[in-house]
């Protein structure tokens, strides 16, 4: 996750996830993991996945609000896994 907020997923872990329109952000303080699974777009904790606008090859997820929510301060390094 950027300084912004935004998460960023690459095409092969897009493809990964089964192409999903949203997913759900799980989080794991402990080992300072963020986690992604497929989730119902019209879910309360889902977030829309976006196309990049520099690039054909990646994805966005606007997360500004899964960090607020969940305490983070966005310059802490965490580590996506999929």
């Amino acid at each position: 996750m950027g300084i912004k907020g935004i998460f960023y997923l690459n095409l092969p872990a897009f493809r990964a996830l089964d192409q999903p329109m949203a997913v759900e952000l799980l989080l794991d303080k402990v080992r300072r993991v963020i986690g992604t699974i497929p989730a119902f777009q019209l879910k309360e904790n889902a977030f829309i996945i976006k196309d990049h606008a520099r690039s054909s090859t990646c994805k966005r997820i606007s997360a500004s609000a899964f960090a607020s929510i969940s305490g983070l301060r966005r310059a802490e390094p965490f580590y996506s896994t999929t």
